[in-house]
C-alpha cells in the first residue's frame, strides 16, 4: 500500500505542470486506499480523458477505468446475498456508516447484518473504524452505487432517511479523547449540536432527493438551510435553500406549498443579504414574492415583516418612492401597529 509520500513522489515524476501536487495525492490516497492497481487505473482514466492532473483535487468524482470496474465487479460477484445487500446499503449510505443505520437500509436482522458485515471485512471490502464501517477504497463504493438499478436506488435511499431519522446514534456532547463529557462552554455544546443537526438536515434531504419524495426534501432542505444559516455559514445555506426552491416545483399547488415557498424564500433573502449585500437585487425579487405568499397562506404577521423588510430594501436602494408607497400602505393595514406611543 502506498502512502501519501509515495504518490507524492509518483506524481512529481509524472507531470510538470504547476498545481496543488499535496491536495492532489490526499484526493488519490484516501478514494484508492493507496492500492497501486487502483491508484495507477484512475491516474490512466483522468489522462486519457484529456484533463489535468491538478484537476483531480476539486472534481466531483474521480474517472474509474473500465478495467478497474470490471476487476472490482468480478471480486464483488464472489459476495454472498445477504453480505451484498449490507453491501449495497453501504454504498447508499456513503464511505462511513453506522451498524444500526447500515442494517435498517438493507432491511435486515442484527445476526444476519453482522454475518454480512463480517464476510465484507473478512473479505477486505470494509474496515472496521471506532465509529463504524468504512469502505477500504471510495472506487469500491463508488462502483457498487454505480451499479444499482433506478428502483433498488431509490428504495434504498428512502429506506436511508427513514433509518436516519430513527437513528439516536449520533453523540449529542462534545467528547474528550479519554470519552469523557468535555468541560466546554454552554454556547460551544449548542454549536457544535446544531452543527451536528444541520449535517443531519443535509443528509435527510440528499436521501429524499434520491428516493424521489419532493415533500420530505423540500422540509429537509429548509431545515438544513435554517440550521446552516444559524452558523453563519450563509453560503450553503443559500445553496440548501436554492435547491429546495427547486424541488418546490414538484410538490401539487396547495396552501402547504405555499407556506413552504414562502419560508424558503425568505431564508434565501436574509441568507443573500450576508453573502451579497442587502441591495443585491435577488432579495428584492424574493421579499416582493413573499408578500405575495403571505395574502395567499393570510400569514398577516408575516405580510407585516415583509412589508418592513421590503421598504428597508428600497431605502438601501435610494427609491424612497417605493418605501414611501410601502410605508403608506403599512398605516392601512396595521395603524396601530405604527402609531407613536405619546409620553
Amino acid at each position: 500500500v502506498l502512502d501519501e509520500g509515495d504518490v507524492l513522489e509518483l506524481l512529481r515524476h509524472l507531470d510538470g505542470d504547476e498545481y496543488d501536487v499535496a491536495a492532489v495525492a490526499d484526493r488519490l490516497r484516501r478514494t484508492t486506499g493507496g492500492n497501486p492497481f487502483f491508484l495507477m487505473e484512475t491516474l490512466r482514466a483522468h489522462i486519457e480523458a484529456g484533463q489535468k492532473l491538478g484537476d483531480l483535487a476539486s472534481v466531483k468524482d474521480l474517472p474509474i477505468s473500465e478495467t478497474a470496474r470490471e476487476t472490482v465487479t468480478m471480486r464483488l460477484g464472489r459476495l454472498a446475498p445477504v453480505a451484498r445487500q449490507v453491501l449495497e446499503a453501504g454504498a447508499v449510505l456513503g464511505t462511513l456508516f453506522g451498524f444500526e443505520l447500515v442494517r435498517r437500509t438493507a432491511g435486515r436482522g442484527e445476526m444476519e447484518a453482522l454475518d454480512g458485515l463480517d464476510e465484507l471485512l473478512d473479505r477486505q471490502v470494509l474496515v472496521e473504524q471506532e465509529v463504524g464501517y468504512q469502505f477500504q477504497h471510495e472506487i469500491i463504493r463508488a462502483v457498487v452505487y454505480g451499479d444499482l438499478s433506478y428502483g433498488r436506488r431509490r428504495v434504498l435511499h428512502r429506506r436511508a432517511g427513514e433509518a436516519l431519522e430513527r437513528e439516536e446514534g449520533y453523540p449529542a456532547a462534545v467528547v474528550t479523547r479519554s470519552g469523557a463529557p468535555a468541560a466546554e462552554p454552554e454556547w460551544v455544546r449548542r454549536r457544535a449540536e446544531e452543527d451536528r443537526m444541520a449535517g443531519i438536515a443535509a443528509q435527510l434531504a440528499r436521501h429524499f432527493q434520491e428516493a424521489g419524495m419532493a415533500d420530505k426534501a423540500v422540509d429537509d432542505l429548509r431545515q438544513a438551510g435554517e440550521r446552516a444559516a444559524r452558523l453563519s455559514a450563509h453560503q450553503q445555506a443559500v445553496a440548501h435553500f436554492r435547491q429546495g426552491l427547486r424541488w418546490l416545483e414538484k410538490l401539487p399547488e396547495g396552501s402547504e406549498r405555499a407556506q413552504q415557498e414562502l419560508s424558503l424564500c425568505l431564508g434565501l433573502a436574509t441568507s443573500l443579504q450576508a453573502v451579497q449585500g442587502y441591495g443585491d437585487p435577488e432579495v428584492g425579487r424574493l421579499y416582493t414574492r413573499a408578500r405575495v405568499l403571505c395574502d395567499q397562506v393570510g400569514d398577516s404577521d408575516q405580510s407585516f415583516r415583509v412589508l418592513c423588510l421590503l421598504i428597508l430594501y428600497y431605502l438601501w436602494q435610494s427609491d424612497v418612492h417605493s418605501a414611501h408607497e410601502l410605508r403608506g400602505q403599512l398605516l392601512e393595514l396595521w395603524p396601530s401597529e405604527l402609531e407613536t406611543p405619546r409620553a
